[in-house]
């Protein structure tokens, strides 16, 4: 299936939210949506939460850590 929507998520310390950021992404209903995340060197457990979710759902999320 082709990708009609990519939604991008920047995060930077953001363990607090980004896990219900994520989920809510992952409830959408479309089923040609990509979420790339975008982890700037979070130095607290964002970095592990998108490696969490990108493992669980590799069809909807990817992660970029820089």
């Amino acid at each position: 299936m082709q990708v009609q929507v990519s939604v991008i998520v920047a995060a930077y310390n953001d363990e607090h939210w980004l896990r219900r950021c994520l989920t809510s992404l992952k409830k959408q209903t479309l089923a040609a949506l990509e979420v790339i995340i975008v982890d700037d060197g979070s130095t607290d457990g964002t970095a592990a939460i998108c490696d969490q979710y990108c493992e669980r759902w590799p069809h909807l999320f990817r992660v970029i850590h820089l």
